[in-house]
């Protein structure tokens, strides 16, 4: 099943060839956003983009940083490490960027990190999620190379608590993308499953793009009977296999992991979203004023709601712009990376801060998705810090 369906895809297709690096206006502080705009995980590389464009705006009103005006381009990666090296080498060493908002994958990040170290520049990455990275940032690995977002084996943590501990979910399957994102939050997930007493009845991957047809996945399931599915993917992959799980029947709870629980889920699902689990480090229903003002605003500019790799692009950019500010220089980028370690933001789900590992540790939230007719809308039900 090719996910024609999904409008977002194609309008993203069509608006995001994204063109050469221009000239920024004079005086401006330049920096880059490389994110998968046309591949595998589109929707949320252009929910970065768009995070990304808010805040630089924000910040421009504001009188910019140093008096100067932020200038971002946007540069495509296709969600491929390959075409993410490449486009980093040229960004810095033709195009003489000095920071890096990016990329996007977990397999581009890791593919990136001795590529940004030998190049010197300072790179915050706000999507990727295998716990591996921690591990090659920061004292001991590359110091250029930078975390928001949390990983993967703080958020199994969490959502495997939830299952076992409160829904009493214990004999649990993964079904997970086969490339770095789903083979490190499938270990972490089987890791903490085991570790609390669950079992995994199967462990299965696919690939991503192309035709989603997961049909001897769900025999397999169907057979094995498990009371939870976890699935890690992103919104593209999530759609055809919740269809295909409720077309086949099955009944067990599903917990997602990267599948964006907003808008365009619920009118591709219709009721079949209805109490599915997701485990996120935000979602736009956390109900504090500054997120109540942060929604409010992202609405009015973009016409929807937030995700995750919206907020924490958008969080990356005013600690970029703090380090800078600090730093009293944009053209010195180990003074802006030396005072990037010491940048405390006090974002919307709290305080965002790296540690000695250059890894930030956001909040981490379990949301269930509850309906009411064609009204849904993400309850948080726990959370917990990322340590």
């Amino acid at each position: 099943m090719r996910v024609r369906h999904f409008p977002v895809l194609a309008l993203l297709v069509l608006m995001a060839a994204v063109a050469p690096v221009q000239s920024a206006p004079a005086g401006a502080i330049r920096f880059a956003f490389v994110s998968g705009i046309t591949g595998p995980g589109a929707f949320v590389a252009d929910m970065g983009r768009q995070g990304v464009l808010l805040a630089v705006d924000e910040i421009n009103r504001r009188g910019g940083v140093l008096g100067r005006q932020l200038d971002v381009t946007i540069q495509d990666s296709k969600a491929n490490p390959i075409e993410a090296i490449n486009t980093i080498r040229r960004l810095v060493t033709q195009d003489g960027f000095k920071f890096i908002i990016g990329p996007q994958t977990s397999s581009e990040v890791l593919a990136a990190i001795p590529v940004t170290r030998e190049l010197q520049v300072v790179t915050i990455t706000t999507m990727s999620t295998n716990p591996a990275i921690s591990q090659q940032q920061g004292r001991g690995g590359n110091p250029w190379m930078f975390r928001v977002n949390p990983p993967d084996d703080a958020m199994a943590r969490a959502i495997i608590k939830i299952a076992i501990s409160q829904l009493g979910d214990r004999r649990i399957a993964t079904v997970a993308r086969n490339d770095d994102l789903g083979r490190g939050a499938t270990t972490e997930f089987a890791k903490h499953t085991l570790g609390s007493g669950g079992v995994i009845t199967s462990t299965n991957f696919f690939t991503s793009g192309g035709t989603y047809d997961f049909s001897s996945t769900l025999t397999r399931l169907k057979q094995e009977n498990p009371q939870a599915v976890v699935f890690v993917g992103t919104i593209e992959e999530g759609i055809p296999f919740v269809k295909q799980f409720a077309e086949q029947g099955l009944k067990a709870r599903i917990y997602t992991r990267g599948v964006s629980i907003t808008d365009a889920l619920y009118q591709a699902l219709g009721p079949l979203v209805n109490g599915l689990h997701a485990v996120e480090p935000y979602f736009a229903e956390i109900n504090t004023p500054g997120n109540r003002e942060f929604v409010a605003r992202f609405n009015a500019r973009w016409n929807r709601n937030p995700v995750f790799q919206a907020y924490m692009s958008y969080a990356a950019v005013y600690m970029l712009a703090e380090a800078i500010q600090k730093a009293g220089t944009a053209d010195n980028q180990a003074a802006v990376r030396d005072q990037l370690t010491r940048v405390k933001l006090a974002g919307v789900t709290g305080d965002l801060v790296f540690d000695v590992f250059n890894q930030a540790h956001p909040n981490i939230y379990v949301g269930r998705v509850d309906c009411q007719g064609a009204q849904c809308r993400v309850t948080v039900i726990a959370s917990a810090p990322s340590e």
